[in-house]
């Protein structure tokens, strides 16, 4: 309940806003200084609630971030980024396969070699939902449009698995490729090696 009102203060907000007026009108017409000092605090604690959102950072969002930070590491390409994001055994794997890469140096090496070959010029993150498997667990899918420099563009579909470590730091467990423009991502990953 307090993840979803830090995440999206806007009805609290807005209910106490209104609760507000309501009171400040009120108070006004029965000039009564109690309501009017009550609609009073309805103001501050509106803006108050805005102010603690803004304050929060909340799992999901931290997740979300981490996503976005992940896809901005490979366009223009941050090795150092994308190693930082990445849990020492992370695997990619297309569809329900089992693993293609493991390992982040490896993954390192095939997206350079990746983004070499087929030059990337953006990626924009069209759909992004997190969720979570457990406290310390959890689970991004995100929906990917990548220009490349030939003018072509793909639309993928991508399920990310993240872990919390010691420090409170979300790394990235598993990059599952799951769609290629709306199909089957086929075997495109074997060539990356």
């Amino acid at each position: 309940m307090l993840q979803s009102l830090y995440e999206n203060p806007w009805p609290i907000m807005l209910a106490l806003v209104a609760a507000g007026v309501v009171l400040f009108v009120v108070g006004q017409r029965r000039a009564n200084t109690r309501l009017l000092i009550a609609g009073a605090c309805m103001f501050v604690l509106a803006g108050g609630s805005l102010l603690l959102a803004g304050l929060i950072e909340t799992d999901r969002e931290a997740i979300d971030q981490a996503a976005r930070k992940l896809v901005n590491s490979t366009a223009p390409l941050d090795l150092q980024a994308l190693g930082a994001l990445l849990d020492d055994g992370c695997t990619v794997s297309v569809a329900d396969r089992a693993p293609d890469l493991a390992g982040a140096d490896a993954i390192q090496e095939a997206v350079y070699n990746a983004l070499n070959r087929y030059k990337v010029k953006s990626h924009t993150v069209r759909e992004l939902e997190s969720r979570f498997i457990e406290p310390q667990f959890g689970r991004t899918q995100l929906r990917l449009r990548t220009a490349f420099e030939s003018g072509q563009i793909a639309i993928t579909r991508w399920e990310l698995s993240w872990r919390r470590d010691d420090t409170g730091r979300w790394l990235a467990t598993d990059l599952r490729f799951v769609e290629l423009n709306n199909g089957p991502p086929g075997n495109v990953l074997s060539s990356f090696r």
